[in-house]
């Protein structure tokens, strides 16, 4: 039986794969389109890395690109030879940042060359101490490839994401009743045998700000 907050029966096996794609994708395309537009924006106002906004905004840019690529529990994590031949080298260089430097930056965290990634030390002079420490920087040179490969990355995932898009949406527009339409719906990853889509007890398009909003309705003639 099909609740009123429910949308089509139990899913199958190919229908479960089908949401958890269309998930992981989708926050994928996300991910890489905001770092490309972070990347953008740093150029264009010309930030130096000793800004205090550039540090803040490189950490986002390598911890958000390296999202789509950590595992998650129930949706596995994007394929990391989505990534072209040719920007394999910004990628590694991303993915060492997140691991090495920005994500586990305690005592222990090291990047060959650099020493520890969190430091603090002392500097003498004979006269006087000098107290400073120390943190991990993207370099600036890297930007327009980081901007390069997050653009080619958001494109090949949006094919994908608009094939199981289409894939789902094929089977639940046949179920949609008048009651459904103006509800927010979440797609049912927690419970595999469940509705692939469940209506939300607690929508979020007009409480928070969301990544890709979506247009407001038309007023009616």
């Amino acid at each position: 039986m099909v609740t009123d907050d429910q949308l089509l029966g139990e899913m199958t096996p190919d229908e479960y794969s089908d949401i958890k794609q269309l998930y992981k994708f989708t926050i994928a395309y996300d991910a890489f389109t905001e770092v490309s537009k972070a990347c953008e924006d740093i150029l264009a106002r010309e930030l130096k890395s000793e800004d205090p906004l550039y540090h803040v905004m490189t950490i986002g840019i390598v911890t958000l690109y390296c999202r789509p690529f950590t595992k998650s529990a129930r949706i596995g994590k994007l394929s990391a030879d989505l990534v072209p031949a040719e920007l394999a080298w910004v990628h590694s260089s991303l993915v060492e940042l997140r691991d090495k430097a920005f994500a586990h930056s305690d005592f222990d965290g090291q990047l060959p060359g650099h020493g520890k990634m969190t430091d603090a030390r002392i500097w003498l002079d004979g006269k006087k101490a000098v107290f400073f420490s120390s943190r991990s920087s993207l370099e600036p040179a890297l930007l327009p490839h980081i901007r390069a490969l997050s653009t080619l990355l958001a494109e090949k995932v949006a094919s994908s994401r608009e094939n199981f898009y289409k894939r789902m949406m094929s089977k639940v527009l046949l179920a949609v009743e008048q009651d459904d339409l103006g509800s927010e719906w979440l797609l049912n990853l927690e419970d595999e045998t469940g509705p692939m889509l469940v209506k939300s007890t607690d929508p979020i398009r007009q409480k928070y700000r969301v990544v890709r909003p979506l247009p407001e309705p038309q007023a009616e003639n």
